[in-house]
């Protein structure tokens, strides 16, 4: 059974509160997170388009802390919650969510989790069964050892040719996409909370393919 849920966790008026909050603070309160042009156009191949999104991330006595907390009790007890608005201006390629292997690590305790506050069939998050201990471990895997070993890779699905997950490439064939067996796929929709394991490799379609949005605004949510 998949791990990739979509939940109906959040009413409407608290996902308008949260669309007309984040409007009126993404501009003054948001902080862009970036990497280096070089890196970036070896990803996304967009010259001059370095900067990945903006976040506002929400601290203790933030009104929207306080609702975010009240909405995943619904479903979940976490013992720490991070979280904030997100306004991503590149899809994000494979990642995890990195998790503190402290000694209280429970890994079934450990999820991410999306809160659309945009809608279009080309908002889609991908997840495969691939788990990882930490980015560093899963970069290692996927530019050296799957490298390495290329020859000896089995493509067991057509997700390069029959989705936008042209950034998630390793400029070899067969795709580094094609030879891991996907999870799930969660569709955004207005009114869900898409959730997975964070430890799960994870990656954004390459929506900016649609040509419809220069952005997408959502909540990202990691708790433990």
């Amino acid at each position: 059974m998949s791990k990739v849920e979509s939940l109906d966790i959040i009413t409407p008026d608290e996902l308008k509160w949260f669309q007309e909050d984040m409007a009126r603070r993404i501009d003054s309160e948001g902080v862009d997170r970036d990497m280096r042009k070089d890196h970036a156009y070896m990803i996304w191949h967009m010259p001059r388009r370095n900067v990945i999104d903006r976040r506002i991330i929400f601290g203790r006595g933030d009104p929207a802390m306080d609702l975010i907390s009240k909405i995943l009790r619904r479903r979940l007890d976490p013992a720490s919650i991070y979280c904030g608005y997100q306004r991503q201006y590149l899809p994000h390629h494979i990642h995890i969510d990195d998790v503190t292997l402290g000694p209280d690590y429970v890994k079934e305790n450990n999820y991410s989790l999306v809160i659309p506050l945009m809608e279009d069939p080309s908002f889609k998050t991908f997840v495969w069964k691939n788990e990882f201990n930490s980015s560093h471990e899963l970069d290692i895997y996927r530019f050296s050892n799957f490298r390495k070993n290329h020859s000896a890779a089995v493509k067991i699905n057509n997700l390069s040719e029959e989705h936008w997950l042209d950034h998630c490439s390793c400029s070899i064939k067969p795709e580094f996409t094609d030879c891991h067996e996907l999870d799930g796929i969660y569709q955004y929709k207005l009114g869900t909370v898409g959730m997975f394991p964070r430890v799960q490799m994870h990656a954004s379609n390459n929506w900016l393919r649609s040509k419809k949005y220069t952005h997408k605004d959502l909540i990202i949510i990691h708790v433990t």
